[in-house]
């Protein structure tokens, strides 16, 4: 079966000594898995696919978010997915604030913030919430107290 709308990348610690053979064959195995995938065409204007037409992650080796220090592990697979952007380009901040507010769900965004799940544009996206629910200012305090450290740190 060939890989379409998503696939799976994989990214090797620097640090480790991942025996050759492995990543070898998985380039092997991916190529011709994604083949056709639309992760090379679906994506945003801006960037380049996540994955090479190899298999491999384009990403930098992550950190943790306590202590800064490499994620202690050898080898990282992650599953990237087409993009269903319909202009190929990401909403702004005010789109996304607001479009949480319209629903009244603002769980995704709560529970990201709370497990240190951030994007840059975060103070903006909860502004723009708080702008047509702010109540949500008393009842999601912590989220507030997060992202006004967040801008103190910078």
């Amino acid at each position: 079966m060939m890989w379409t709308w998503g696939a799976v990348g994989v990214l090797a610690n620097p640090t480790s000594e991942v025996p050759a053979e492995i990543l070898v064959g998985w380039e092997d195995f991916a190529a011709e898995k994604l083949r056709n995938c639309d992760l090379f065409t679906h994506r945003t204007k801006s960037e380049r696919s996540i994955i090479s037409e190899s298999g491999l992650l384009r990403l930098r080796w992550p950190r943790r978010v306590d202590t800064s220090k490499p994620v202690d592990l050898d080898i990282l697979l992650a599953t990237p997915t087409a993009s269903t952007l319909p202009d190929g380009r990401y909403p702004r901040a005010r789109k996304i604030g607001e479009r949480y507010a319209r629903q009244a769900r603002p769980e995704y965004f709560v529970e990201n913030v709370r497990h240190h799940i951030r994007t840059a544009h975060d103070k903006d996206i909860w502004r723009n919430s708080l702008r047509l629910k702010p109540e949500w200012a008393k009842q999601y305090a912590d989220v507030g107290v997060v992202l006004a450290l967040d801008e103190s740190n910078r």
